[in-house]
């Protein structure tokens, strides 16, 4: 017995009932025992609907979708971990969550990361699995948002960058006229330059043989 002034201990109910996470605690017959707020809020669920029921009969899978996997996905998680005694965390799943008749009944497309971690007791059997979730909807969203607009834009720009493509070719074929204008340039230069220098010679030799004195051209 406590004495006076001794402060108790915390209320570790109310801590994991309160806690931010989303949790889920299971026995090892995958009943449900105890669940977090958080767990709830995410789920849309309550926690006198839950309690002392399978997690499958809770979280069926979403009957619209014919291609729903969620609950084998997680059962065969769940079975590892009462097999093995060991967490096995779960690849980014598609699991939908029933709305409430309020929000019109019918289910909700969720995307969640789970975890399922075993609670062993003293003499290491499995007593409890603790099912962790994150709500990783938005992301999954945004990330196929993200893909579709950047396939709209490749979509959408094909004719810019096949007229970007055609341009340069048209650039390079208008640099290569350029290049070989420049070198007729050059060599009709270079030939006027010859012929230029040539006829100079010829006519300083023409000069020369006009000014010395006996030359026959002088004596016209």
């Amino acid at each position: 017995m406590l004495g006076a002034g001794v402060p108790s201990g915390p209320d570790f109910r109310r801590l994991f009932e309160g806690a931010p996470a989303l949790y889920l605690v299971l026995d090892p017959q995958l009943t449900i025992v105890a669940v977090s707020n958080a767990f709830l809020a995410a789920t849309i669920t309550t926690r006198e609907n839950i309690l002392g029921r399978n997690v499958s009969e809770v979280f069926p899978d979403n009957p619209n979708d014919p291609d729903a996997k969620g609950t084998v996905i997680l059962t065969a998680s769940l079975d590892r971990v009462r097999s093995e005694l060991r967490p096995d965390t779960m690849p980014v799943l598609q699991y939908d969550v029933r709305r409430s008749a309020a929000e019109g009944g019918g289910f909700e497309v969720r995307y969640w990361s789970p975890r399922n971690n075993p609670l062993l007791d003293p003499r290491g059997k499995l007593a409890h699995i603790l099912h962790e979730v994150v709500d990783v909807t938005e992301f999954v969203r945004q990330q196929d948002t993200d893909e579709r607009l950047t396939k709209e834009f490749w979509a959408n720009t094909a004719q810019i960058r096949a007229e970007i493509l055609r341009r340069s070719a048209e650039l390079a074929e208008a640099n290569q006229a350029l290049r070989e204008a420049n070198a007729n340039r050059q060599q009709f230069l270079h030939d006027a330059g010859d012929q230029l220098t040539g006829g100079l010679v010829l006519l300083a030799d023409q000069e020369a043989w006009c000014c010395w004195p006996m030359a026959p051209a002088c004596l016209s």
